[in-house]
């Protein structure tokens, strides 16, 4: 008999609620009803805690997908035609599932049903009942927006309009329910209230802050995708503002109350630009707001000591008495905590004063926030969920307020006289957009390997097209004027390598003209276990975005020319990077692929190869062994295909 109701519950690492939550549901007074458990790659004894219920569920494991995903594949299992979601460390109340039934038959209209939910601790222990229909008895576009009033455990749907929308969207790991009623809300699904509190929401203390700013971040994705919509009704439109503003107000309370008050202020300082209030009376209003929130909680706001936090004197500061900085330091970073302090360190020690520090936390898994705890009110410091170097740093590029930006690698460091030198060459040369330096390559304990000064190459400090296209002396050292970053849209988050080669490109390509510092002003960290896991997709990526450079429209002749000897150089370096890491098979293939392109002959071909592993391994502090290379069987069938090509 086909089941009216599927109730999906996915799981992941859940061991010591799973079993309250499906017991949870077997007490309901409501009886026609299937239960699916979707194990999301659990690692813990999810499996084993299970068994017992095996006969009374039906039961799918999956790699780890995420929980869009997992929901996703519980939707497509389910046979009832309501879908009821929960969450594996959340409980029904008993009636939980007959009132919301009712509802449904009582309105064939309705798509979905909202019930309110009562806050426990982990240990299950009430701490407060939510019912938000008192603040806004109607549940559409503007309510959803405005208040959040979502909880996906109290929520029953309607199967054929979770079908509509497609599901959850899967590439997003937090406010995937936020964002599935909205899309609801667009495609014309009604909802309405279950008013009242008809599950428990476990609430955990763990990793809340980590959680919370990767929420803030995607709750302001969903909102950019959203007022980026050409159909939006005009009267959302219109509600922009007021509803950014507001957002932006109340994450900033969730984000004193949980003391990260650097990120509160950088939010508070944002939210100004969604408001037409004077900033006195914009403050005016922060402050009432907190008192009020604190009110509800049964606290009382204290506001001088508020006032006194070092981090909202700065904000007041700023707003009253803004310093414009003229560079803006960017930062990315991810899982590098033991090496950013001293990036943060190098910055500090800069001869030249007019900069901020923007760090991205493109989603670390290890310490770094704590290990930034001390600078937050110094730098400007943004979490988000993982999305790349390109993205983070496009991110820090949107918060730059400088006219000129450097960035710098967590690992990496500046030597002290960096900034100055290169804002000295803009200021001589104001039609400049780059200015490029020389570097040094360091071990992983910041020991000098060697000094990289490619102006020697040239014989000119001038940097052309030419020389980005055949030779890439491309690295992060470099300083750039900000107008012509964003002229040309940023960071292609496409490639996850090569994308300051990709940039440059493009920069040049469109006339930005590029100098060198004949100066050493970067310390560049290398890390041998980095470099094994990497080369092989900066060489996918790194061809990526040659093939998508040489395949434009508005290239010169000239340098459409230069294909062949742009390809041949990378391919002979990729191939010095297999070599240095020992695969002389991958070695083998990318020196054959830089053999298609060589107009030398096969002597010259295999002494500028030879020639190039020895200076490349000079450069990094190798020794090259020649003898070896040439005596090994994958050289030996380089030569015996070359003599038979060639």
């Amino acid at each position: 008999m086909t089941p009216k109701v599927s109730i999906i519950i996915p799981v992941y690492n859940c061991e010591l609620y799973i079993a309250q939550a499906i017991e949870s549901v077997l007490n309901q007074t409501y009886t026609d009803y299937e239960i699916i458990v979707i194990n999301d790659g659990s690692t813990d004894n999810t499996h084993q805690v299970l068994q017992p219920y095996m006969k009374k569920i039906r039961y799918f494991s999956q790699e780890n997908k995420g929980l869009s995903a997992t929901r996703n594949q519980g939707i497509k299992m389910a046979k009832g035609k309501l879908i009821s979601l929960l969450d594996a460390d959340d409980l029904f109340l008993y009636y939980k599932l007959q009132e919301q039934v009712a509802i449904f038959e009582a309105e064939p209209s309705i798509g979905l049903v909202q019930s309110g939910w009562r806050v426990v601790n982990e240990k299950g222990e009430k701490i407060e009942d939510v019912k938000p229909w008192h603040k806004s008895p109607e549940l559409d576009l503007v309510t959803w927006l405005k208040w959040k009033a979502t909880n996906p455990s109290g929520m029953m749907f309607r199967k054929e309009w979770l079908e509509r929308v497609n599901g959850f969207n899967e590439d997003l790991r937090r406010l995937e329910d936020f964002d599935i009623v909205i899309r609801l809300a667009l495609a014309g699904c009604q909802a309405t209230w279950f008013p009242k509190v008809a599950v428990c929401y476990r609430q955990h203390r763990g990793n809340m802050t980590r959680n919370l700013l990767a929420q803030i971040e995607v709750e302001e994705k969903i909102l950019d995708e959203l007022f980026s919509n050409p159909n939006l009704p005009g009267k959302i439109q219109h509600l922009e503002k007021e509803l950014r503003y507001g957002s932006l107000i109340w994450n900033c309370w969730r984000l004193y109350k949980t003391g990260n008050f650097s990120e509160m202020a950088t939010y508070l300082q944002k939210s100004l630009s969604y408001t037409s209030d004077p900033p006195t009376v914009a403050i005016c209003t922060w402050i009432e707001l907190f008192t009020k929130l604190d009110s509800q909680e049964g606290n009382q706001f204290n506001a001088y000591s508020f006032s006194q936090l070092p981090q909202w004197k700065k904000l007041i500061s700023n707003i009253f008495n803004p310093v414009v900085p003229r560079v803006s330091v960017i930062i990315a970073t991810y899982n590098n905590a033991y090496y950013i302090v001293e990036a943060i360190a190098s910055i500090f020690n800069q001869t030249y004063r007019s900069y901020e520090i923007i760090v991205i936390d493109d989603g670390s898994t290890d310490n770094t926030r704590q290990v930034l705890e001390p600078y937050l009110d110094k730098i400007r410091y943004l979490y988000q969920e993982n999305k790349g170097v390109s993205h983070a740093r496009n991110l820090g590029l949107e918060m730059a307020r400088g006219e000129f930006i450097s960035f710098l690698d967590a690992d990496d460091f500046f030597l002290p006289d960096k900034l100055a030198k290169q804002v000295a060459v803009f200021d001589a040369h104001p039609s400049l957009g780059i200015v490029h330096s020389g570097w040094r390559l360091v071990n992983e304990k910041g020991e000098k390997i060697s000094d990289i000064e490619f102006w020697h190459w040239y014989g000119s400090l001038e940097l052309d097209l030419e020389t980005w296209v055949v030779w890439k002396p491309v690295t992060i050292s470099m300083m750039f004027r900000k107008s012509w970053i964003k002229s040309v849209g940023g960071f292609d988050t496409r490639w996850h390598h090569g994308e300051d080669i990709d940039l440059v490109l493009r920069l040049s390509v469109n006339g930005c003209q590029a100098v060198w510092l004949p100066k050493i002003t970067y310390c560049y960290r290398q890390h041998h276990y980095n470099v094994t896991r990497k080369y092989t997709q900066q060489a996918v990526s790194i061809n990526s975005v040659l093939d998508n450079f040489f395949s434009r429209q508005n290239l010169s002749t000239s340098i459409r020319q230069l294909e062949r000897k742009s390809r041949y150089y990378t391919h002979n370096w990729l191939a010095w990077q297999a070599h240095r890491n020992g695969d002389l098979i991958e070695m083998g293939k990318y020196l054959r692929q830089a053999w298609k392109y060589t107009s030398l002959s096969m002597t010259e071909t295999i002494d500028d190869c030879i020639n190039s592993f020895d200076g490349f391994c000079q450069q990094y502090g190798y020794d090259f062994d020649a003898y070896a290379l040439t005596n090994s069987d994958v050289w030996q069938q380089l030569m015996l295909d070359m003599v038979i090509t060639i």
